[in-house]
């Protein structure tokens, strides 16, 4: 138990860190939101990260267009992150979904986000300047702890953008049909 304990407390900091809150005994208003998001990481992290590595392992030529998966925030429109590897397994090609293709291309646009927003998704490594089409990032996964990494990141997104919580349906999709709902880690004891 302590070390998950550990586990909470650290990823706690390093969101803290990461999504510009400061350290947690610098702001002490924002470690219970940071201390949920830790919750939030540890319910789904393992679903992801096990697509992930699945992923990520999977570098046979015949698979180059099927290494992709999406995770979204059940009924939230335009409420999801995707990622697809590169060749050679050494980054992912991301987006967060910034409402511009909630419609057609000859509608008017019907979702923007709000500041609040798009400055989460900014502070996780996003370019949310981009006005026509989702917000981009690379991220790197050449090493084994990358792919945890960035499972936290775009489930990071889904929190702090999207409004998911330990309890908010998420569904992981991936190519060749799977369509999953994220089921809640084991807890570890």
């Amino acid at each position: 138990m302590a070390r998950v304990h550990r586990l909470i407390c650290t990823g706690a900091l390093w969101l803290a860190m990461m999504t510009g809150l400061g350290s947690l005994a610098a702001v002490p208003a924002h470690a219970e939101k940071v201390m949920d998001l830790a919750t939030f990481l540890v319910t789904y992290r393992c679903g992801v990260v096990n697509r992930l590595q699945a992923l990520h392992a999977n570098t046979e030529p015949a698979m180059k267009e099927h290494r992709w998966l999406a995770i979204t925030r059940d009924g939230g429109d335009q409420s999801y992150v995707q990622c697809m590897f590169n060749d050679d397994s050494r980054q992912m090609w991301c987006e967060a979904a910034s409402g511009y293709y909630s419609t057609g291309p000859d509608e008017p646009r019907k979702i923007w986000l709000s500041l609040p927003v798009k400055a989460s998704l900014s502070a996780l490594g996003f370019d949310t300047s981009i006005e026509k089409g989702n917000y981009p990032r690379y991220i790197d996964t050449v090493r084994s702890q990358d792919i945890d990494a960035a499972a936290d990141l775009l489930l990071s997104a889904l929190y702090l953008a999207y409004g998911a919580r330990d309890t908010t349906p998420i569904t992981l999709t991936a190519a060749r049909g799977l369509n999953v709902r994220l089921q809640p880690c084991a807890p570890i004891s």
